[in-house]
């Protein structure tokens, strides 16, 4: 098992699959299962919108869902509802149902720069000056 620590936060990457189409990153934080998806887009989709979208040869793709495991089911990241110095509330959603949590502080752009990481993704997101 791979281990990363983004803003003093420490991931354990499970599991990587990067086959035909869609690419998944599954990792952990503390005792938490999430799974981020990508999904391939048209190049100008990408360039259009880059936050939250990579490059890798010659391949463009997207955030599809960043999901939590929650008693044994699957939910999807929905927004932070709550604002903290280290952790945020998050909201995340299954079949209509709402589940509140606090993870760490920007867990969206995280599981990017993990995606980054693991799966060889050349993030097409301006660096701020």
């Amino acid at each position: 098992m791979k281990h990363h620590t983004i803003n003093r936060q420490n991931y354990t990457i499970l599991k990587t699959e990067s086959g035909t189409g869609q690419l998944l990153l599954h990792f952990m934080w503390g005792k938490f299962d999430f799974r981020l998806f990508l999904k391939p887009v048209k190049a100008f989709e990408a360039e259009a919108k880059p936050k939250h979208r990579f490059q890798r040869d010659g391949v463009y793709y997207q955030v599809a869902a960043l999901q939590l495991q929650h008693r044994n089911q699957w939910y999807e990241y929905v927004k932070p509802s709550a604002h903290g110095l280290q952790l945020e509330e998050t909201q995340w959603q299954l079949e209509g149902a709402s589940h509140h949590a606090e993870f760490p502080k920007n867990l969206l752009a995280a599981a990017c720069q993990l995606a980054e990481q693991e799966l060889g993704l050349e993030s097409m997101q301006p660096i701020a000056a």
